[in-house]
């Protein structure tokens, strides 16, 4: 099996995550910790003034611990390779945290 390459984000769409929706990327969270966050939604957003592809925001829900903080982490994904994205919490309760991801 070829090992996947790493994602241009600069020419992503939201179509090129709909097809990984409900999979798991792995992300680094701390010196020795791994957590899976799972992709639940890739939704096209308004376009803006001069962009030169559509804007885009994906959700991502994960594990209640550990909680990541709004940062730049670095995703693993068996087929679309490794990215870094800045991540945003954006709620919580007893089962699950979210996450959002913007892309203009």
């Amino acid at each position: 099996m070829m090992t996947p390459v790493a994602m241009r984000l600069a020419e992503a769409t939201a179509g090129d995550f709909l097809p990984h929706l409900a999979t798991g990327f792995t992300v680094m969270s701390g010196p020795d910790r791994v957590a899976i966050l799972e992709l639940r939604e890739a939704t096209e957003l308004a376009p803006g003034e001069g962009g030169r592809r559509p804007p885009f925001s994906l959700i991502f829900f994960g594990p209640t611990d550990p909680a990541l903080q709004q940062g730049i982490y670095a995703l693993s994904h068996a087929e679309l390779g490794d990215f870094e994205i800045f991540l945003v919490p954006v709620g919580a309760n007893r089962e699950s945290r979210r996450y959002q991801a913007i892309f203009n």
